[in-house]
């Protein structure tokens, strides 16, 4: 159709035929449903008459219908470079399936690289980060930042052909959870974590799968109604999260004054209420909700209503690794966009968990289903 360049025949090529071949292509890890809904398409696309006048008027001819869909186009890429590699490969230049979508192992960089080369991936989890990354009554991690992990090592054995892929589990805490995972001792980090614009400065993170609002667990019996009756009280939180200085900024504001002693995990913090050492508890109200709920007397603790501020969470990966960060927006975005988001979020929400079959009663609120809707990996 330019006609303003010469054809291979015009410039003395004889009896050299160009075959082009166009279809519709999506992003590796497109969920299947999706993909059978694009080849159907296509295949009606295929026999309708308009389009076949129009290949016709363009000197091109449609695919059969039974051709028509991912596998014959790839095996007609694979027999159109057995074909031409001899010929290309006599000029000096590599051919090789990489152009059909198959990364070449020398390819490969940052995390996928390591992964490839030791044929593990580590995942960091927590231990007490119920309903997120904890401890079952086996000691094995479990939870729902744990099941989208696993959805992004389904991913990385299926990218790099590697089903055999052994997965580590490492515990982390929130004070070393960035330097292992900077370190390379994780490759990635499932627990419940903020993403702030702070913390985007060191790490990367995939898609938010949470969103929380941080505030206090208290007694019952405490008569504390709002945050600012701790004034000139004892709080506990956790070493290492956003909970720290929020709760300073809190003070400057309000002009009020509490004292902060620290937990190494959410557990140890909620044990300094439960023991009467802090009046309050400050951490994400789900966090709270889970520890409450596997206390041995729920009903002597509540949350209180005032947010200090709301949070996403997210999986932490290294910061400047473009390939495993687009497996990872990918693989979260397809669990989400497909529904099955909601099958993971009920499992461990609004489901009876382990260890004690409690149901933490936790229903899907507006922030997190437009979370899963518009997958973003926006900080706070």
């Amino acid at each position: 159709s330019l006609k303003e360049v010469p054809t291979l025949a015009e410039q003395g090529m004889k009896g050299f035929e160009v075959v082009v071949w166009h279809g519709f292509y999506a992003p590796k890890g497109t969920p299947k449903p999706i993909m059978d809904k694009l080849v159907a398409a296509l295949q009606a696309a295929v026999q309708d008459a308009r389009f076949k006048a129009r290949l016709v008027e363009l000197g091109a001819e449609p695919v059969p219908l039974a051709k028509a869909n991912p596998e014959s186009l790839r095996t007609h890429l694979q027999a159109e470079i057995s074909k031409w590699a001899p010929l290309i490969n006599s000029a000096g230049v590599a051919a090789s399936l990489s152009s059909a979508g198959q990364p070449a192992a020398q390819e490969l960089s940052g995390t996928l690289k390591k992964i490839k080369e030791t044929g593990s991936i580590t995942l960091g989890h927590r231990e007490s980060s119920i309903p997120f990354s904890y401890l079952d009554d086996k000691q094995q991690p479990v939870g729902y930042a744990v099941d989208l992990c696993m959805k992004v090592v389904d991913a990385v054995k299926a990218e790099l052909k590697m089903p055999n892929l052994k997965v580590n589990l490492q515990p982390v805490t929130s004070s070393n959870r960035i330097p292992l995972l900077q370190n390379g001792t994780i490759d990635l980090e499932c627990g419940s974590t903020t993403n702030s614009v702070q913390r985007q400065e060191q790490v990367a993170f995939g898609p938010t799968y949470f969103v929380i609002n941080v505030t206090a667990a208290v007694k019952k019996s405490s008569n504390v109604n709002a945050i600012a009756d701790l004034n000139g009280k004892t709080i506990s939180t956790t070493s290492g999260t956003t909970s720290v200085p929020l709760i300073k900024s809190y003070e400057r504001a309000k002009g009020i004054d509490v004292k902060e002693i620290y937990g190494k995990d959410h557990a140890e913090s909620f044990l300094l209420l439960t023991e009467d050492r802090a009046a309050a508890f400050i951490i994400d109200d789900i966090l709270l909700a889970g520890q409450i709920a596997h206390a041995r007397n729920p009903a002597d603790y509540r949350i209180l209503p005032e947010s200090l501020r709301e949070e996403p969470y997210s999986m932490m990966l290294r910061k400047g690794d473009a390939p495993f960060k687009a497996l990872v927006d990918r693989s979260v975005s397809a669990v989400m966009k497909s529904g099955e988001i909601e099958k993971i979020f009920a499992r461990w929400f609004t489901s009876p968990i382990a260890p004690k079959g409690v149901n933490l009663n936790f229903p899907m609120t507006p922030a997190i289903r437009d979370a899963f809707k518009n997958p973003n990996d926006k900080g706070v």
